[in-house]
């Protein structure tokens, strides 16, 4: 996504209190609170896993991690991005991310009430995320019995 720099630089989020941001290495924000992630770094995992909020664009790669670890999701609303609209779809009927578009962006700082309200929202306590296994290797059974009992 094309963004000024300099837009970027100023954005108040920066100035959240008790909040240290990962970046990715095309990021360049220059403050005392904000890490970029090295270009060579392919390992994303570990830097949502030791996140408390994931922020992104709706791309598959991050989102799916963020999503995988469990982790509250605030996604970039892109309106005009059709491919970004049906990730977005697919996540809020599934109580899987917040969004915020990109002029709500310039005002937002993220405080303790809004992540308190993230995590709250997310559906740690539902079956989303469970493993089937257990479910799955019944109803195949049940099958076998049934096949079994018609032969």
């Amino acid at each position: 996504m094309k963004i000024d720099i300099k837009q970027l630089e100023r954005l108040p989020i920066w100035d959240s209190p008790n909040c240290t941001f990962i970046v990715s290495s095309n990021v360049q924000v220059q403050r005392p609170n904000v890490f970029s992630i090295p270009k060579d770094y392919i390992e994303s995992q570990h830097y949502i896993a030791a996140a408390d909020l994931v922020i992104s664009k709706p791309g598959w790669g991050i989102v799916s991690e963020a999503v995988c670890a469990r982790k509250p999701l605030l996604i970039l609303d892109r309106q005009t991005m059709k491919e970004d609209q049906n990730t977005i779809l697919y996540l809020k009927e599934n109580h899987l991310c917040k969004t915020i578009t990109w002029n709500e962006l310039h005002h937002f700082v993220i405080d303790e009430a809004f992540m308190k309200k993230m995590r709250s929202q997310y559906p740690f306590h539902n079956t989303f995320f469970s493993n089937q296994a257990d479910m799955v290797s019944k109803q195949i059974l049940q099958v076998l019995r049934n096949k079994n009992d018609r032969v």
